[in-house]
């Protein structure tokens, strides 16, 4: 087994699989993919000592292009939490003290973002659980939250599940939602806190007379 050395190429086997991704095995001193063995028995003996060798971590595991990619989404959706983070705090300044740490965890009861969005301007909660120790609890709290953020002028598809949070099933979801609460709050007059994210869109209507319309009727395209 120590012969065998795991590593990703290219696939010579044709498979489909994206350059860089297919998993080899080197035997005698070449490279070769199971689909390349000559018999039943080679392809027992390719397949046991790529177990082998994955078990025993014998040799470093090269990352392909697609692994270093989905690296680099992940450290920026840490970092975009973090943002959002610091927006809570800095909104509940002098009044709740927003303890530093995994966004997930320090927002999982749903009390911090009740108090949040009574905090912004034309916001309000109704009511929640000043205590949420309990999943029950927690949950409530986030359906509180959910309901604060439609009547303040979110939509749904804006807005994470409980189970985002709570059960942590889809983090950015509920980055992506407090992002849109910041756009929506920095739109509302008598804002005060930091700017992070997109500034919400405004209407930007345009009349035009009569004859200008009938001026563009005549007037030829380029195409």
């Amino acid at each position: 087994p120590a012969a065998h050395e795991l590593a990703c190429l290219t696939d010579k086997a044709g498979i489909g699989l994206e350059p860089g991704t297919a998993p080899c095995i080197r035997l005698s001193g070449s490279y070769r993919h199971p689909l390349e063995a000559d018999s039943v028995s080679d392809v027992v003996g390719v397949l046991t000592a790529w177990v082998i060798s994955i078990v025993s971590l014998q040799t470093p595991v090269v990352y392909s292009q697609t692994c270093i990619m989905s690296q680099a989404a992940a450290k920026e959706q840490k970092a975009r939490q973090q943002e959002v983070l610091e927006w809570v705090r800095a909104i509940l300044k002098g009044t709740v003290d927003v303890p530093a740490g995994d966004m997930a965890e320090v927002l999982k009861d749903g009390t911090i973002l009740c108090k949040l969005i009574a905090a912004l301007p034309e916001g309000k909660c109704g009511k929640y659980n000043k205590k949420a120790a309990g999943k029950f609890q927690q949950m409530e709290n986030c359906q509180a939250f959910q309901n604060a953020m439609k009547a303040y002028g979110l939509p749904d598809e804006e807005i994470f599940a409980p189970v985002d949070l709570i059960e942590k099933r889809n983090i950015n979801q509920v980055t992506m939602s407090l992002l849109a609460l910041a756009r929506k709050a920095q739109h509302k007059p008598g804002y005060t806190g930091p700017v992070i994210g997109p500034k919400e869109s405004t209407e930007n209507k345009r009349e035009f007379t009569e004859e200008q319309l009938k001026e563009a009727e005549y007037t030829p395209r380029a195409w």
